[in-house]
């Protein structure tokens, strides 16, 4: 599942309502039963002025390239089940 253009306003930053945001389309993908998913997944934007790489780190997504001096964002992934975990069928 790739969550686009995610953003908060910039008065409601720091208030970890993002960080509340990822966990809920986390368990929400977890939860449904229409399709099988494994990893979110985002495009973080990465630039010199601003960088999203370490909120999406301290969510628990990982780079899943390494960064290019020629794009503005870093693709990255979470894992939605623990290794060791069943997934129901």
């Amino acid at each position: 599942m790739d969550i686009a253009y995610f953003a908060i306003q910039k008065n409601w930053q720091g208030k970890h309502i993002g960080d509340f945001l990822i966990k809920q389309i986390a368990d929400l993908a977890r939860r449904q039963t229409l399709a099988g998913c494994q990893f979110l997944t985002v495009e973080a934007l990465a630039t010199k002025e601003y960088s999203a790489v370490g909120f999406y780190e301290r969510c628990g997504f990982a780079p899943n390239e390494v960064k290019k001096p020629y794009k503005d964002t870093l693709r990255m992934y979470m894992t939605l089940y623990a290794r060791d975990e069943a997934i129901d069928e």
